[in-house]
């Protein structure tokens, strides 16, 4: 596997949500409203322990996992 490193606004700009055909503003306010007691937990994960999970990232464009890690460290 290759391991590609990228900042979380170069992400953004480059790929999209794996999600339907939203925005990425769609998709965060959507993760926001459904899960947001695990995004607080997520947010203390990471401040502790910082991003060590990888963000899969697909060669057709979209992110196919990690949608709520990028959320939180935007």
């Amino acid at each position: 596997m290759d391991v590609l490193v990228m900042s979380i606004e170069e992400v953004l700009r480059t790929y999209t949500p794996g999600s339907y055909d939203w925005s990425w503003e769609e998709e965060f306010n959507d993760l926001e409203t459904r899960d947001f007691d695990y995004l607080q937990e997520l947010i203390e994960d990471i401040r502790e322990n910082g991003q060590k999970d990888p963000i899969l990232l697909g060669d057709d464009g979209r992110v196919w996992e990690g949608h709520h890690r990028i959320l939180v460290l935007r």
